[in-house]
């Protein structure tokens, strides 16, 4: 079972995954059952969304104004505008980091040198157990959503919550993969982690208030945060020129990275 090094990465993970599901879908479960004393009491909270500026609802809210008395829109402000794609990208970016560098600053990674492996399948391998951790963390929040939902007079197709998953996926995906080509090609963890979580917050930034500024409002497609549309009634099919844009991106620095390191010496401590 253990001979590959994701099959081993993912089982020295299984706590690890256990509590992000744990966590994750506890979350879910609360914000699922505050729903229905929100159908019953919203409206006061909907003037108050709506009077905002919509810059200003994409920042807090993670994405425009709808109704928050509506089950997908209770759930997108509560649940998808923020909570869920912050959650993973955090285990995305430490998890892509720690692969490499990680291994690379607790002096292990010699260690695992000494296997009967090529650099670019190491770190191959555990560029694919980041990518399975995350689909298991997504495919497991996103199966309760589904099965309990209608406990908590949550009423909508099952499908938005699949097309959110990949929409969460494909957020997670772009900066976990800046994270591990960062980490895998400098091999300095403290680097790649405070250039990583720039990006993010940047981006976040830029794509929630960049609308505010005269002369750069157009500009916010160049955010990673801009295509990611969440969980919304309108989205009920998956753009896959931008999917697979964002796959091919995030293959394409990966790649990059893992060519640098089968070439780069690699750091004692």
């Amino acid at each position: 079972m253990l001979n590959k090094i994701w099959t081993k990465v993912i089982y020295d993970q299984k706590l690890s995954l256990i509590f992000w599901n744990l966590i994750l879908i506890g979350i879910s479960l609360l914000i699922m059952s505050m729903y229905p004393s929100i159908k019953l009491s919203g409206d006061a909270l909907d003037k108050a969304i709506n009077s905002m500026p919509k810059e200003m609802v994409e920042l807090f809210y993670g994405g425009e104004a709808q109704s928050i008395t509506t089950p997908i829109g209770w759930l997108s402000m509560e649940l998808y505008g923020l909570i869920l794609p912050f959650a993973l990208i955090i285990y995305g970016v430490t998890n892509g980091i720690n692969a490499i560098a990680g291994e690379e600053k607790n002096g292990t990674l010699e260690l695992l040198l000494t296997l009967p492996i090529s650099r670019v399948r190491l770190a191959s391998e555990k560029f694919f157990s980041l990518v399975l951790g995350l689909l298991i963390i997504i495919i497991s929040f996103s199966t309760f959503i589904i099965i309990f939902k209608d406990l908590f007079d949550l009423e909508f197709e099952y499908i938005l919550i699949v097309i959110a998953g990949i929409e969460l996926f494909s957020l997670a995906l772009v900066l976990s993969s800046i994270g591990f080509a960062l980490g895998t090609s400098t091999g300095n963890k403290s680097i790649s982690v405070g250039l990583t979580y720039t990006i993010t917050i940047f981006s976040y930034l830029w794509n929630g208030l960049v609308g505010l500024v005269s002369g750069i409002e157009n500009l916010n497609n160049i955010s990673v945060f801009y295509y990611y549309s969440g969980l919304k009634y309108s989205s009920n099919r998956i753009d896959l020129v931008e999917f697979f844009c964002i796959l091919l991106f995030s293959l394409l620095i990966v790649s990059l990275s893992i060519f640098i390191f089968n070439r780069r010496d690699i750091r004692t401590y």
